[in-house]
């Protein structure tokens, strides 16, 4: 995850879909492997925070040697860059993760009606 964190999104989202596939699967099988299912969504969780951790560190250096927020920021191509692909990290480590977040993740859900129209505004914390 250290020397390319681009290439651990792809392993982390097998785990990921794999801890998911286990848990939906559960009630067709009456409940089997509880601990199986439990140890797998524990694993992907703690690789979730860890790679969180990692990608967070990474913004922030980026953040550091752009001189963020002072009034003179260097942005020179590499920086540039290099905050750019640390966005692009957590935004990627957020895609697979986000849909199954458990319900006290929830920071707010709102629905508004529209017309015949629905829309629904839901803010993660991540």
């Amino acid at each position: 995850m250290q020397s390319a964190p681009q290439l651990s999104l792809q392993p982390y989202t097998r785990l990921r879909n794999l801890s998911l596939s286990l848990k939906n699967a559960q009630p067709a099988a009456e409940g089997a492997a509880p601990h199986l299912v439990d140890y797998a969504e524990k694993l992907a969780s703690t690789l979730w925070h860890q790679m969180k951790k990692d990608f967070t560190s990474r913004l922030q250096k980026s953040l550091e040697k752009m001189k963020w927020p002072q009034k003179d920021l260097v942005l020179t191509n590499d920086v540039v860059a290099e905050w750019a692909d640390s966005v692009r990290l957590l935004l990627s480590l957020q895609e697979p993760y986000a849909p199954c977040l458990p319900l006290h993740s929830v920071h707010e859900l709102t629905s508004e009606k529209q017309g015949t129209r629905t829309e629904e505004h839901i803010y993660w914390e991540v």
